[in-house]
């Protein structure tokens, strides 16, 4: 076959492919929009917001609860050795020891022998020093924890004074004790009864305990109500009321007023120039 035989043919297949192009149903994508495709898209959006919002909340709520957890846990730090740290406990049994003297000396006055009070040297120090350490574990925990109130740390200073101050009033006792008390159970070196004039003194001695221990037990019940409104206040939507003493000039320890906080600042202003 020629070449010009084959280029015509090739040219015929050609015009023939052309012409059956021309027959062809050609179909094309041609979306509607209708009023049911709108309400579709508008469910579906609405869906996806609610469930946006409702992890949003659920998260919250998680992050809240955490907080709620962490704050009680803390509350608990705070206030764990409170129970075994009010110096008033100790404080009352000086007051019964000082009773005891009094009705031990009366019944040498009506000519009977003398019997000193069932008390014991040792077990007072014990007492003391337990009580001591207990305290001081109290400061050492408001330190850790001084995020909690914007004045924690002003407030540990003041109850550290006092503290120190407990702890001297109770050496100038025992030094005095060791005089007039056994120191245990198994002693049995006997003691003379002191006259009236020394047990007097040593009356006035307690009275400064009692009233430092009584300075502490109340500066301890003003940080409870700080921690707890701080911390649990948020959870129990309330808060408890700070200590309002009769004596106006009595310092109570709270960052609710302006007053009190320049009062403690102005109390240790005074302890300090006096160490």
């Amino acid at each position: 076959m020629s070449q010009s035989n084959c280029l015509n043919e090739f040219l015929n297949n050609f015009a023939c492919w052309i012409s059956g192009l021309k027959d062809m149903t050609w179909y094309t994508f041609k979306p509607e929009v209708t009023w049911d495709t709108w309400l579709q898209f508008i469910l579906l959006l609405s869906g996806i917001i609610i469930v946006w919002r409702q992890f949003k909340e659920q998260r919250k709520l998680q992050v809240k609860q955490h907080k709620d957890t962490i704050q009680y846990n803390v509350y608990e730090k705070l206030v764990q050795n409170f129970e075994n740290s009010q110096p008033t406990s100790m404080s009352t049994k000086l007051n019964i020891i000082m009773s005891e003297f009094d009705k031990s000396i009366e019944r040498v006055n009506e000519g009977q022998p003398y019997i000193p009070p069932p008390f014991y040297l040792n077990d007072i120090h014990n007492e003391f020093m337990e009580l001591h350490a207990n305290l001081l574990r109290i400061l050492a925990t408001i330190d850790k924890y001084q995020i909690v109130s914007p004045h924690l740390s002003l407030f540990k200073k003041v109850i550290f004074q006092k503290i120190t101050e407990l702890g001297n009033h109770y050496v100038t006792l025992v030094s005095v004790f060791a005089y007039i008390l056994l120191p245990n159970k198994e002693t049995s070196n006997p003691l003379h009864a002191p006259s009236q004039d020394i047990i007097n003194k040593i009356k006035d001695k307690v009275l400064l305990f009692d009233r430092t221990s009584w300075d502490i037990a109340y500066f301890l019940d003003d940080i409870l109500t700080e921690s707890q409104n701080a911390l649990l206040g948020e959870f129990f939507e309330h808060k408890l009321p700070v200590r309002n003493p009769e004596d106006p000039k009595e310092l109570v320890l709270t960052s609710t007023n302006q007053k009190m906080i320049n009062k403690a600042q102005e109390f240790l202003k005074r302890a300090e120039s006096n160490q």
